[in-house]
């Protein structure tokens, strides 16, 4: 075997291997851009074993957000679980989440939401809104939780003394949330003398502005 044909086998060789690697580097970047998926064994009183229950990331926001402590992280999943039980049939989602340090990324505070039930993520038109919804000059979220029935609603989180977040109760029972910077008010549509409501927030309370 002279020079040139051995040559030409390392070359090949050398080929091969980088299409090898590109391959295989396709395939990793393709399971990295999949829903990630864990099986979490539960255990239920009454049953001998565990039972394994699947669930799924379907929607997931994250970035920076201001609060009386300084910048945080939020990390916001909308999780899918498959029901177990027939009692929790139609819960099949909820949302987890998460304010970190911007340094040292610890955990400063986890929020576990149960939206209403019937949420259809695949509905979702807006996503994550952040405004300051109660005027005290820090971040808070407006999460769209997509349509139920014919109607659109959200959930909203603000932002509280001492830099935690807390819920604001009834949000996602208003159909058709639409914020209005200019006075800090949401209109809803509702049936009566004209057509509409208007509410505002004040700290963490959901209060009629009209």
């Amino acid at each position: 075997m002279n020079f040139r044909q051995k040559r030409r086998i390392v070359v090949f060789i050398a080929l091969f291997i980088g299409a090898c690697c590109i391959w295989i580097s396709a395939q990793s970047e393709k399971i990295k851009t999949n829903v990630q998926e864990i099986d979490l064994p539960l255990y239920y009183p009454g049953t001998s074993d565990n039972t394994e229950v699947k669930e799924a990331i379907v929607l997931r926001y994250y970035g920076h957000c201001r609060t009386e402590n300084g910048q945080r992280i939020y990390d916001i999943s909308m999780i899918y679980h498959r029901p177990i039980t027939p009692e929790d049939y139609e819960q099949q989602y909820k949302i987890v989440i998460n304010f970190y340090d911007l340094v040292s990324h610890e955990n400063l505070q986890t929020i576990s939401y149960i939206p209403p039930l019937g949420m259809d993520p695949g509905s979702i038109k807006c996503g994550l809104s952040i405004v300051d919804v109660n005027a005290d000059g820090y971040d808070d979220f407006i999460l769209d939780l997509g349509l139920f029935g014919h109607v659109y609603h959200s959930a909203c989180f603000v932002h509280s003394p001492g830099g935690t977040y807390a819920e604001v109760a009834g949000f996602d029972n208003l159909p058709y949330p639409e914020y209005d910077a200019n006075d800090g008010t949401f209109t809803v549509e509702e049936p009566g003398e004209f057509g509409y409501q208007k509410y505002l927030i004040m700290e963490d309370e959901l209060l009629p502005a009209n």
